[in-house]
C-alpha cells in the first residue's frame, strides 16, 4: 500500500470518527410562536477527547413541498469535550438568506417565523481550508401557530342591536408580525330553535358571507336582505394568511330587536356622529325622516354647508348651519327624496378643507 493510499484511508477513518463523536440536540418547541433566535437553542455533545471549532448552518423548508424558505449561518463556535449549551448570542452575527416572500414581513434578526409547517435541518461542520466537512446533522418539525385567533368585538356576544345593517368588528390574530398577507372571511347565519351558535355556523345557510377582507371590520350591506327582527344570528371570522386558513374566532351571537322601541332608544339610534373621513365607519339607522347630528369643532365659529349625498355621488340635500367651537348638535328634517333602507352619506367640509362624514339609512316603517 502506498503512502498516498494510507493517508487517504486514515483521513476517511478520522472523518468517520469525528462524525461518531459529535452529536446535536435541538431545543426548540415544536408548536407555537417561534422567533428566529429560538432556532439557535441547541446542545452540542462531544463524546471524544478532542475539542473542535465548528460552524452550524440551518435550512428551513416548507413542510408541504420541502422547498427551502430560509437559511442561516452563525459564526464558529467551540465544542469542547462533553456537552455545550448554545444560544443565539453564541452564534452572532448570524447571516440569513430569505428564499420566500412570506419571510419579508419581518426581517429582524429576532423576528418571528411566519405561520406554517416547516422542516428545520441543522448541519454542523468545519472548514478545512476551502473545503467544508459536515460532521453531524439533525432535522426537526415546526408547526408555527398564532398565540390567539381573531377576537370578535362588535356586536358583543348575546347583545341586542337595533340596526338592520350592523357593523362587525374584530381584532386580528396575534402576534400580527407573523403574517404577511392577512385576510378574513366573515360568516353570518341565523340560529334556529334548539341550535347553539356553533351549530348555526356549521349547519345553516349563511344570510351573509364576505371573503378576502383586508380590514378588521365589515358593514352589513344595504344591498343584502335586512336582518329579521326578533331573531338570533351567529357570526364568526376566519383568518387566512396567503389564502391558507390559520385560525378561526369564537362564534358569537346577537339579537335583532323587534316590537316597539322606547323614545330613548329611538333618539339614541337616530344620532349621527360626524367623524374624519378616514375614521368614519358604520351605518346609523334612523327611525324616521329626521336626523340628529353631532359634530365637535376645533375651529372658531363659521358657517358650514351640510351635504347629503346618494349612492351615485349626487348631492340630494344641502343645509347651511352655524358651527361653533366645541360640541355642535343639530336636528334636521330630511326631504322627500330619501328612500327607506337606502344608505346615504352626510358630509361637512371644515374651513381647513378637512372632510367629516357619516353614513345612515332610514328604517322601513312597519304597518
Amino acid at each position: 500500500m502506498t503512502c498516498k493510499k494510507m493517508l487517504l484511508g486514515f483521513c476517511l477513518l478520522f472523518s468517520g470518527y469525528l462524525r461518531a463523536q459529535l452529536g446535536i440536540t435541538v431545543q426548540v418547541p415544536p408548536v407555537g410562536v417561534i422567533q428566529k433566535t429560538q432556532l439557535w437553542n441547541l446542545l452540542l455533545v462531544n463524546a471524544g477527547d478532542v475539542a473542535y471549532d465548528v460552524e452550524v448552518n440551518i435550512t428551513v423548508s416548507a413542510a408541504p413541498d420541502n422547498n427551502p424558505v430560509m437559511t442561516g449561518a452563525g459564526k464558529m463556535v467551540h465544542a469542547p469535550k462533553g456537552t455545550t449549551q448554545l444560544r443565539y448570542a453564541d452564534f452572532e452575527p448570524v447571516s440569513y438568506r430569505y428564499l420566500s416572500p412570506a419571510f419579508n414581513n419581518d426581517l429582524r434578526p429576532d423576528g418571528f417565523i411566519p405561520v406554517g409547517s416547516y422542516t428545520v435541518c441543522y448541519t454542523v461542520g468545519r472548514w478545512k481550508g476551502d473545503a467544508w466537512e459536515p460532521l453531524t446533522e439533525d432535522c426537526i418539525h415546526l408547526e408555527v401557530q398564532p398565540l390567539s385567533p381573531p377576537v370578535l368585538n362588535t356586536p358583543a356576544d348575546k347583545d341586542s342591536i337595533m340596526v338592520l345593517y350592523p357593523q362587525f368588528t374584530w381584532l386580528p390574530p396575534a402576534p400580527l408580525s407573523l403574517f404577511r398577507a392577512l385576510t378574513y372571511d366573515l360568516v353570518v347565519a341565523p340560529v334556529l330553535a334548539g341550535q347553539s351558535p356553533e351549530q348555526a355556523i356549521q349547519q345553516n345557510m349563511p344570510v351573509y358571507t364576505e371573503g378576502n377582507l383586508s380590514n378588521v371590520m365589515s358593514v352589513y350591506p344595504a344591498s343584502a336582505h335586512a336582518l329579521d327582527t326578533s331573531r338570533w344570528y351567529a357570526w364568526a371570522v376566519i383568518a387566512r394568511n396567503n389564502r391558507q386558513v390559520i385560525s378561526q374566532s369564537e362564534v358569537w351571537s346577537f339579537w335583532v330587536k323587534g316590537g316597539q322601541k322606547t323614545e330613548a332608544e329611538l333618539e339614541s339610534a337616530s344620532l349621527v356622529v360626524l367623524k374624519k373621513e378616514e375614521e368614519a365607519i358604520g351605518i346609523t339607522a334612523l327611525p324616521g325622516e329626521k336626523i340628529g347630528i353631532h359634530y365637535y369643532s376645533f375651529d372658531t365659529a363659521y358657517k358650514a354647508t351640510l351635504q347629503f349625498v346618494g349612492a351615485d355621488g349626487k348631492v340630494i340635500q344641502e343645509v347651511e348651519q352655524q358651527v361653533n367651537y366645541g360640541d355642535n348638535a343639530w336636528w334636521l328634517p330630511l326631504n322627500k327624496t330619501f328612500r327607506a333602507n337606502t344608505v346615504y352619506r352626510l358630509q361637512l367640509t371644515t374651513q381647513t378643507r378637512q372632510r367629516y362624514t357619516a353614513a345612515f339609512y332610514i328604517q322601513q316603517k312597519t304597518k
